[in-house]
């Protein structure tokens, strides 16, 4: 995870990476698939089942980490703030907002919504069908589990 440096709860350190795999790998909400040649990972996929009851029961088993994120959003959040303040000229939105309806959220959670947190493949191996081995083990683990939606951020 370190050297493809996916964001993990707005964070990208070995801080959270540990913390992160260890309760992964404690959980069956999550699908942590995996690609590898010559045991070399090249590529993974992490999926969430029950959002908000993962990332709850995460941040409950970790507190000290839950105060950093927490800590680093705010300050984030001040910054974006003041960003905000400082710009004059009003920004047209309309070209990023949705042309159709939809009652889907980021925010929605249940045990029948998985959430793709994290799809990367190393840079040497894309073209190559890497992600889409990943997709189909993660759909079939999905479905065995009784996930009937999948959400993912584009």
């Amino acid at each position: 995870m370190e050297e493809m440096k996916p964001p993990v709860a707005g964070m990208q350190s070995r801080g959270i990476y540990e913390p992160f795999c260890n309760y992964v790998m404690e959980t069956d909400k999550v699908i942590f698939a995996v690609a590898e040649i010559e045991e070399q990972i090249i590529g993974f996929s992490i999926t969430i089942i029950d959002y908000k009851r993962f990332w709850r029961k995460f941040f409950t088993n970790h507190i000290l980490l839950s105060i950093k994120v927490v800590f680093k959003k705010f300050v984030k959040l001040l910054k974006h703030n003041r960003s905000i303040q400082l710009s004059s000229e009003p920004v047209d939105i309309s070209k990023y907002l949705s042309k159709h309806n939809t009652n889907r959220s980021w925010k929605d959670s249940s045990p029948i919504i998985g959430k793709v947190l994290y799809i990367a493949v190393k840079k040497d191996y894309r073209q190559k069908g890497i992600g889409k081995g990943l997709y189909k083990f993660r759909h079939k683990i999905l479905l065995q589990k009784g996930v009937k939606r999948v959400d993912g951020k584009k």
